[in-house]
């Protein structure tokens, strides 16, 4: 596999695309910040949509985990 050129977008949140695949990154280890309704945590986000090849391909992220 060829080396990706990687891009941060949002929180804890990395993109590559690669002809016509798209691969997404994101550490799990991240503790997360409290989400604002308080019923989760929130490990990665794009915080929105955001476009991510020059064909306008959009992506909308979230990665979080249940407060227990």
């Amino acid at each position: 596999m060829k080396e990706l050129n990687w891009k941060s977008m949002g929180d804890n949140l990395q993109v590559a695309v690669d002809g016509d695949d798209l691969y997404v990154k994101a550490s799990l280890k991240n503790a997360g910040a409290v989400s604002a309704s308080g019923k989760s945590r929130v490990i990665a986000s794009s915080r929105g949509n955001q476009r991510v090849s020059d064909a306008g391909h959009m992506l909308g992220f979230n990665l979080y985990v249940p407060v227990k």
